[in-house]
């Protein structure tokens, strides 16, 4: 069996995790939070992981979205603390 890569994970996430929705959703874009240390001591590491995800949604928006739905990748700075990386992303 064949290994997958790390973008064949997030694109089969993110197509299993979106509902098939009715036309009257088309429009809106698909919010994929990124919660990495994007402060501090691993800055960098969180920095490079951002832009991986933002390029597989760039990728993927440029084919059309999944679902005919943009991506819209929202980075979220998780400080690297376990308890602002479960705040930060609820609405």
């Amino acid at each position: 069996m064949k290994k997958m890569s790390i973008f064949n994970v997030i694109l089969l996430s993110i197509v299993l995790s979106v509902p098939f929705c009715g036309s009257g959703y088309a429009a809106e874009p698909i919010k994929l939070g990124v919660t990495e240390p994007l402060s501090g001591t691993f800055k960098n590491i969180g920095e490079r992981y951002l832009d991986g995800v933002q390029y597989a949604a760039k990728v993927l928006n440029q084919q059309g979205g999944v679902l005919g739905r943009k991506i819209e990748v929202i980075p979220i700075d998780s400080e690297l603390k376990r308890n602002v990386a479960t705040r930060k992303p609820q609405p």
